[in-house]
């Protein structure tokens, strides 16, 4: 227990206030709401960040391009298979009315764990380098996100009406 207590108290103040964001957005997203063009690409951006670092911080290894290009795959294929947003509609003030849904709080959730470990773990044992599995797991997850996220963005602004005010 004296572990975890400390391992949260020196985490940065900063980390937390990223978990609270990450909740609260995610807290949003499980209702409606009309939210504008600008909203919607947030967090895709931050999923690129994340998996932009995830290959810098391993020197850009084939093994961190082609797990990151996997997750890319799986993000993709779960996107085409759930089609999050199927309801979404454009209303004509250029804002996008989006469904209530859960897919998106458990992601970010899963983004903020699996990032909060990698950097617990590197912090405690920097000289250790983190297991391959766990390298790739992290890459992999950061790539689905990347990809899931990134494609249902796309495909709302695909689906945008010419009517509608950019």
């Amino acid at each position: 227990m004296t572990f975890i207590y400390q391992t949260i108290l020196h985490t940065p103040f900063w980390v937390w206030l990223l978990l609270a964001f990450l909740m609260w957005r995610g807290w949003q997203r499980t209702k409606p709401q009309l939210i504008s063009p600008a909203t919607l690409v947030i967090m895709p951006l931050l999923t690129l960040l994340l998996a932009g670092r995830r290959i810098f911080i391993t020197e850009a290894s084939a093994s961190s391009i082609l797990t990151t290009l996997a997750g890319l795959v799986i993000g993709i294929a779960l996107m085409m298979v759930m089609k999050p947003g199927r309801s979404a509609q454009w209303v004509e003030d250029g804002r996008l009315l989006l469904p209530g849904e859960w897919v998106s709080l458990g992601l970010y959730f899963g983004l903020f764990v699996m990032n909060y470990v990698s950097g617990v773990m590197s912090a405690l044992a920097p000289d250790q380098p983190l297991t391959r599995m766990w390298t790739d797991a992290c890459t992999i997850f950061n790539g689905a996100s990347l990809g899931f996220m990134g494609l249902t963005t796309l495909s709302y602004f695909a689906r945008r009406p010419s009517s509608v005010k950019a």
